[in-house]
């Protein structure tokens, strides 16, 4: 038995793959009928359709209902155009032609309709007369109908079923107004008589047969020639339509067949593929919904809207953005009934039309799977299936799909969808039962002949899907065809990847292509596997497919281009050595730089290598890692263990440990990776384009080298597992399975057999802890607490108390951060903080000093910068030297003598420490204190003495380090002898001296500085007294003569007192002379008191002063002021006298003038009576003038001074005297004016 013989129905039969609505061949109605699989989705959707349709046809006539609106949707191929078809057939109930028992379409559905509810409620529908329009609105529609389109093609399809026109609907009004008066058949006949032609057949060409259609018309309705010409001529310009009268003439028709019938009647419009018409036009969608409402409601229920739409409208006419979806829901609403079609039940649908056995097939089948039904379960199983793909279940399973296998539907689904979506053929292909039941039909046909053994393999679909696929496709298929490279069977898997090529059910791995492609019930896999593999090699070769991880796949001609490109781009072996090195450190590893050694928490630096590379450039560290791959050329060298071994060991020579990995040779695709990883890498950064194709197939590349990465960090992950490690010389133990703990415990060996001293040193538990507690305790050795690992560390603190040293003496005092770097390497490996703490605990023993080199630290004030790795560099440390008991002596000695301390019994650091103290706050202090002193003297003895005394206490207590601080002190011994001694004198004189020496200041500064030189001349010892006191004030060290200040001032002072008291005597005197005389000149003088005391006040002024004045040149001066003040004072007297006598005189000329003027007054009166010759009166006689009594003649003299030299110097200049002659004329004109002045009844005084 064969293949077809295994069908009950004819395998080679024509089966319609695709339903059209509008495509209703009634020869093929019965086949459709009678083939219809009403699957399980279906029987509901029955149910539901004709439980809504049979309780309208129960309403009564002219009931408004708003449930004659019905929307399918569904994908494509789900089978929506073909059930609206049935149902067309099912209501329209007419007699189904080439059937030999004369059924009803409802007929068909008795033994296919499982709900016996479904069947009444089918019978029910079909007793109401109804006229069924079927018709697929895109193919009836005019391209220039635009938003009217919906409504014209209803209009087009009804005017179609009345008998109208429907191309032109104005001339089907026409038609119909001539039904309406009784005119319609008259018109016909008088047409066909005029014309010679039906008019059904002229009438879409009217307007060629005006005159004869106007004649006919003039003949059916009685107008005249002319006004029938009018109308005919205006049919199209007087026609108007919407959707109310639309509704009116569909009304009226079912109205005209209820009548004529006498019977209620339906009319249905069955519109296909109205979603993907309508689109996103909002006015199409608006026509729509109106028509449905107005159908309602003007007909009553009697003519309803069924269509169909795309369930995925975005899939059918492009992206809808959130309106228009919204716009498309709100249209759906208007239809009550809802139905979505799927393909799930598709498999059946197939089982049941195409492959029905017969029983003897099915016979033969069960002895089939009862023999090899283990072999195809084995067989039949994908490895990381993400779908459901079910293989043979049971006996039945195997029966109802052999020879295909059931998971083969759910694969070649997801082919149809993704070959429509990714654009590799038209919209034209389907991916529900229909196309399924076509491509499973042509590929039965293609093994027909052969026998029970026999299965298809997936590539066999190819042939039913080839005539949609676009030439870019096809073209690479047949061109591979034709290659000379290829073989037969190339082709074939080539065919499979193009299938599955956006298939997401399972990876395109070469097991999973096994499974596609078994083509016989007892196939060697193993053989099939091998000559799969073949075909993959030579098509990747030939640049058809590509290879990503294990996975593979088909290749389009961009996709070629770009493959091509990729594997043309540069690239170099150490790339894919560097490549390594990143994955395994950075991506597996975690960016592993150190190791945590778990005994003291140090942590170790790795220098990482890959055959050699360093990723850390010229880092060398006391771990190494080196990475041995199978690309390295040398690989094989290292496949000998004791060359690994020793290799391991070679490093020690840096001395560095060495760790050495070796990855086993297992997965040759691996390093194929990538390579292929880092060229699609650069070509991508260099590979820019404006196509939009082109940029998302490099979007692709881009994410297909991703998940190739990851694969290649898996990979690469699991030979890291099974790795080989070597370390210092040993094959290490594998302690797991994962190469990290394995690592680790390679570090670990290596830290523990190469870092001899790393266990000398006992840890801390908490060591920072311990160490800012420390810190903050201050440097005291007898109360400090160290902590408990302090205990036993002695070995570790000599080591690193010798390195400093070592270090301190070779190249200067080292950094913090280079001693935690020496002793954090091998052969020690300590950690960092343990380090740093015994470092402290030394500076605490005061074998080491910290400093920086601004100078001292303060140890409390230091922990965050010490634990600072970038500041540890700041700090220096240096060695504490310490002195032998002699030189301690000494200093102690001399701390007694020069300090007054007594330090006895006190160690090197104490001694220093409380040096440094006591000379800081005593003795700089001090000293500080005196030079302040001292610059408020005029001359402060021994002040540069005292100023080097502060600067040598400044200098030494500068000195951090006590063993420098001693050895200073020792090797200025004698220095410092005489500076305590300078110090005592210093320090007495600032004391006690301080008073004296100020007294000295002021006797030779101030106290006897005016009257000095009268002293001298005064007292015959004063000039030895000064003398003495200046020879104290200029000594630098006075201090044993200052006692000698005192007496010699006090000898000073007696004498100047006597001196003074004998001038002031004579000022006094000299005084009292003047007043004197000037009160003489006052005497008989009779003037006013303000005038008087005007004269005598300068006199008692310098009175006032004498009293005042010490310095005797100064009392001598007076002497001199009072002669010049009492001078001044009988000036003011003459003065005042001078001012009287001109007023008496004043006075008296005006007396004068008034007795003057009187008389000549008188002598004119006298003169003008004369003349007139009048009597004269002799006047009363002139009395002569007299001076008023206010101004009265002084009777006092006023005092002339006459100056015997002024005289002398007018007779001669040089104011001598050297003749007789010159004598007597001297005394001639001093005689002169004596005499004037005598004469003039004033007084004479000579000066």
């Amino acid at each position: 038995m064969n293949i077809q013989q295994l069908f009950a129905k004819d395998l080679m039969r024509n089966i319609n793959g695709v339903i059209k609505a509008e495509q209703v061949d009634t020869l093929n109605v019965f086949s459709e009928l009678d083939e219809y699989v009403v699957t399980n989705e279906l029987e509901t959707h029955f149910s539901t359709f004709f439980e809504n349709y049979a309780d309208a046809v129960k309403q009564p006539i002219g009931t408004y209902t708003n449930k004659m609106g019905v929307w399918i949707s569904g994908f494509f191929g789900s089978g929506k155009s073909h059930f609206l078809k049935i149902l067309s057939y099912v209501l329209a109930n007419t007699t189904v032609e080439g059937d030999p028992e004369k059924r009803r379409p409802i007929d068909f559905f008795v033994d296919k309709v499982k709900n016996k509810d479904t069947l009444v409620n089918m019978q029910t529908a079909v007793t109401r007369p109804t006229d069924v329009i079927l018709f697929n609105i895109d193919a009836r529609a005019n391209t220039d109908d635009r938003e009217d389109a919906i409504l014209k093609v209803f209009l087009k399809v009804f005017n179609d079923l009345a008998g109208y026109c429907a191309e032109l609907p104005h001339v089907a009004h026409f038609e119909r107004h001539l039904v309406e008066t009784g005119s319609y058949e008259k018109f016909k006949e008088k047409f066909k008589e005029i014309h010679g032609s039906s008019w059904e057949i002229e009438r879409d060409a009217y307007n060629f047969y005006y005159d004869e259609i106007a004649e006919a018309f003039s003949f059916a309705t009685g107008q005249s020639l002319e006004s029938s010409l009018r109308t005919i001529e205006g049919i199209e310009q007087n026609f108007s339509v919407n959707i109310k009268s639309f509704c009116e003439w569909v009304k009226e028709y079912l109205d005209q067949k209820t009548k004529a019938d006498q019977k209620d009647h339906n009319l249905l419009f069955l519109v296909d593929e109205i979603g993907q018409f309508i689109g996103k036009n909002t006015q199409m969608m608006l026509k729509l919904q109106t028509i449905t409402e107005e159908l309602g409601v003007i007909c009553g229920g009697r003519a309803w809207v069924i269509v169909t739409s795309q369930a995925d409208m975005n899939a059918a006419i492009g992206s809808m953005d959130a309106g228009d979806k919204q716009d498309f829901s709100k249209i759906q609403g208007r239809f009550h009934t809802k139905l979505a079609l799927s393909s799930s039940n598709t498999l059946e649908v197939i089982q049941k039309r195409l492959l029905v056995k017969t029983d003897a097939a099915q016979l033969e089948l069960q002895k089939v799977y009862k023999n090899q039904g283990d072999i195809l379960r084995s067989q039949l199983i994908f490895e990381n299936a993400t779908g459901d793909l079910i293989s043979y279940q049971d006996e039945k399973s195997f029966i109802d799909n052999y020879p295909f296998v059931p998971y083969q539907c759910v694969i070649l689904q997801k082919v149809f969808e993704s070959i429509r979506t990714k654009g590799a053929s038209g919209k034209s292909l389907a991916m529900g039962e229909r196309s399924l039941l076509d491509a499973y039909q042509t590929a039965a046909k293609q093994y027909k002949d052969n026998g029970l053994n026999i299965l298809i393999p997936f590539y066999s679909f190819y042939a039913s899907i080839e005539s949609f696929l676009e030439p870019s496709v096809t073209q690479t298929i047949n061109r591979a065809s034709v290659n000379p490279n290829l073989t037969e069977y190339d082709i074939q898997i080539l065919k499979t990847l193009f299938l599955t090529r956006y298939v997401e059910l399972f990876p395109g791995t070469l097991d999973n292509l096994v499974v596609l492609s078994i083509d016989e019930i007892d196939t060697d896999v193993i053989a099939l596997k091998e000559k799969i593999q073949l075909s993959l090699a030579r098509l990747e070769k030939e640049m058809l497919i590509a290879r990503q991880n294990d996975e593979f796949v088909f290749l389009t001609n961009e996709e070629k281009e770009i493959e091509n490109e990729i594997q043309e781009a540069a690239y170099q072996t150490n790339e894919s050595v560097t490549y390594v090195l990143d994955v395994v450190f950075d991506d597996i590893l975690k960016g592993k730089k150190q190791y945590r050694y778990q005994k003291n928490s140090q942590d170790f630096v790795i220098t990482r290598f890959c055959q050699g590379l360093a990723k850390d450039g010229n880092l060398l560290s006391d771990l190494q890692v080196n990475i041995i791959t199978p690309i390295d050329p040398e690989y094989t060298k290292y496949l000998d263990d004791y060359t690994c071994e020793q290799e391991s060991r070679k490093s020690l020579q840096f001395p560095n440990g060495s760790i050495l990995v070796r990855l086993p040779d297992e997965n040759q695709t691996l390093w194929d990776d990538i390579r292929k990883t880092i060229k699609t890498n650069r070509y991508l950064n260099q590979k820019t384009s404006n196509k939009a194709n082109v940029t998302a197939l490099l979007r692709d590349k881009a994410q297909e080298n991703a998940l190739r990465e990851r694969r290649i960090i898996e990979q690469l992950s699991k030979l890291l597992n099974k790795s080989s490690i070597f370390a210092i010389g040993s094959l290490r133990p594998t302690q797991s399975n994962d190469f990290l703990n394995n690592l680790d415990a390679a570090f670990n060996y290596t830290i523990e057999n190469s870092f001899q001293y790393i266990n000398e040193l006992i840890n801390d538990a908490q060591p920072l802890n311990q160490l800012k507690k420390l810190l903050n305790q201050g440097i005291q050795t007898d109360q400090l607490d160290f902590g408990d690992a302090h205990q036993g560390n002695d070995y570790a603190l000599n080591k690193i108390f010798e390195y400093i040293d070592l270090e301190s003496k070779r190249s200067g005092n080292p950094k913090v951060s280079e001693v935690l770097e020496f002793f954090k390497k091998r052969p020690y490996g300590w950690n960092e903080q343990q380090v740093l703490l015994l470092v402290i605990q030394l500076v605490a023993h005061r074998r080491l000093e910290i400093i920086k080199s601004t100078g001292q630290v303060e140890l409390s004030r230091i922990y965050d910068d010490l634990i600072s790795v970038k500041k540890q560099q700041d700090f220096m440390l240096s060695p504490i030297r310490r002195h032998n008991e002699k030189n301690l002596k000494q200093v102690i000695d001399l701390a007694k003598f020069v300090f007054e301390r007594h330090l006895s019994n006190k160690s090197e650091h104490e001694v220093v420490s409380e040096l440094r103290e006591f000379i800081q706050k005593s003795w700089i202090h001090q000293l500080s204190e005196f030079i302040d002193q001292g610059n408020q003297l005029k001359r402060c003895p021994n002040l540069q003495r005292i100023k080097q005394l502060r600067h040598m206490a400044t200098e030494l207590v500068s000195i951090s380090n006590d063993y420098n601080f001693i050895e200073s002190l020792l090797n200025d011994k004698n220095d410092w002898e005489d500076a305590g001694e300078d110090f005592i004198e210093i320090r007495d004189f600032f004391k006690s001296q301080i008073n004296s020496w100020r007294q000295l200041e002021d006797a030779v500064t101030v106290q006897f500085h005016a009257n000095r030189s009268r002293l001298v001349e005064h007292h015959a010892e004063v000039a030895n007294w000064f003398k003495q006191l200046e020879a104290i004030h200029q000594n630098d060290q006075p201090y044993n003569e200052i006692s000698k200040i005192n007496k010699l001032v006090e000898q000073l002072l007696a004498v100047q007192e006597e001196l003074y008291v004998k001038v002031l005597e004579k000022t006094q005197k000299s005084f009292k002379t003047r007043i004197e005389r000037l009160d003489q000149a006052f005497l008989g003088n009779d003037v006013p008191s303000e005038v008087k005391n005007k004269a005598y006040y300068s006199l008692r002024d310098l009175e006032k002063r004498m009293g005042t004045i010490r310095v005797i040149d100064s009392l001598i001066a007076l002497q001199a002021e009072f002669e010049k003040a009492c001078v001044g004072g009988i000036d003011i007297l003459n003065a005042y006298i001078d001012d009287q006598r001109k007023e008496v005189e004043r006075l008296a000329r005006k007396a004068e003038q008034e007795h003057l003027a009187e008389v000549a007054r008188l002598t004119a009166l006298a003169e003008k009576a004369k003349a007139k010759g009048e009597q004269i009166i002799s006047p009363e006689p002139i009395q002569p003038p007299v001076i008023p009594k206010t101004v009265v003649t002084p009777k006092f003299k006023k005092t002339e001074s006459v100056n015997c030299s002024d005289v002398l110097k007018q007779l001669k200049q040089d104011g001598t005297l050297t003749t007789e002659k010159e004598v007597e004329d001297f005394l001639a004109a001093l005689r002169k004016d004596l005499l004037t002045i005598i004469q003039d009844g004033d007084i004479v005084r000579l000066d």
